[in-house]
């Protein structure tokens, strides 16, 4: 399976063809709260995410660039933000990019073709509107951190959570 003739990474075509067609919403691997964490250690939360179905995928992946006015490149960067080293460079060609998934706020989780065609990895826009941010480096060290949703654990964990609050 392809979008844009980029092959899509085989877990992924294996969680669209398991969800017929459907959005599947996914949940971080760890139970703790405390460690929500990145595949490169770094504070992480996955918050509402979901995986789109693949003709979501093609519409997103075709607006994905005429949401990021060039003219706005110059204010990209917080001082923070620009010294983290998840931080993307400014991304100014996105034929190389197919959004995959997002939050339940509209924040894009994409796959980054541009350094390894067989191997993407996977960033995403926290906040929209901040600096694009790598959150794997690869599709598979992604998918190994996330797992199905399960309403009922999220709700534990989220209680959990508020209740150290």
């Amino acid at each position: 399976m392809e979008l844009n003739g980029l092959p899509l990474p085989a877990a992924l075509v294996q969680i669209l063809q398991d969800a017929n067609g459907e959005t599947t919403g996914w949940m971080l691997k760890d139970p703790d709260w405390r460690k929500q964490v990145n595949a490169y250690g770094d504070e992480f939360d996955l918050g509402d995410f979901m995986i789109l179905r693949y003709e979501t995928m093609v519409r997103e992946t075709a607006d994905l660039p005429g949401r990021f006015d060039p003219s706005r490149e110059k204010y990209y960067y917080s001082n923070r933000e620009a010294k983290e080293p998840s931080t993307l460079p400014y991304i100014r060609d996105y034929s190389q990019i197919v959004v995959f998934g997002k939050k339940g706020s509209g924040e894009p989780y994409c796959l980054d073709y541009r350094e390894n065609p067989q191997a993407p990895s996977v960033f995403h826009l926290p906040h929209y509107g901040a600096c694009w941010m790598r959150v794997a480096p690869s599709s598979d060290s992604f998918r190994e951190l996330i797992i199905p949703l399960d309403d009922d654990e999220y709700d534990r964990r989220i209680a959990e959570e508020e209740a150290e609050e």
